[in-house]
């Protein structure tokens, strides 16, 4: 998991600006470490792994993006890499929407802008 403060908090030299890095350091690292965690908890209660891509044998991995605003109360869910296969990444955006909605999030990350990247694997392997 991947986390760093929302672009708009960046100059335009892509360097973090004293804002970017005031708003990294007021998240508490342990609800940082935490709340991904606490996601994958909750988003394998709604994992499901799509007929059609069990049956023509698709597997791979989704990078989602967590994107934090803070006016807003739950993050939105983006796909930030394909896995080469729509099913598989619109069933891991589903599965990790649903798990935000059901996951409290941080004190510490409200009131500010910040991305977090949380991998989703589709292995036939562990296909149920």
């Amino acid at each position: 998991v991947v986390t760093e403060p929302a672009p708009r908090a960046e100059t335009a030299g892509g360097m973090p600006s004293r804002r970017a890095s005031a708003i990294q350091s007021d998240v508490d690292a342990d609800e940082m470490r935490q709340y991904p965690f606490d996601l994958r908890v909750m988003a394998r209660r709604f994992k499901r792994y799509p007929v059609l891509a069990r049956e023509n044998g698709w597997q791979g991995t989704v990078d989602l993006e967590l994107v934090f605003h803070a006016a807003v109360d739950y993050p939105s869910v983006e796909v930030l890499h394909s896995s080469g296969h729509d099913v598989l990444d619109d069933q891991a955006r589903e599965m990790i929407l649903r798990a935000v909605r059901a996951t409290p999030v941080p004190a510490s990350f409200r009131g500010r802008d910040l991305r977090m990247r949380l991998p989703v694997e589709f292995s036939l392997e562990d296909a149920q």
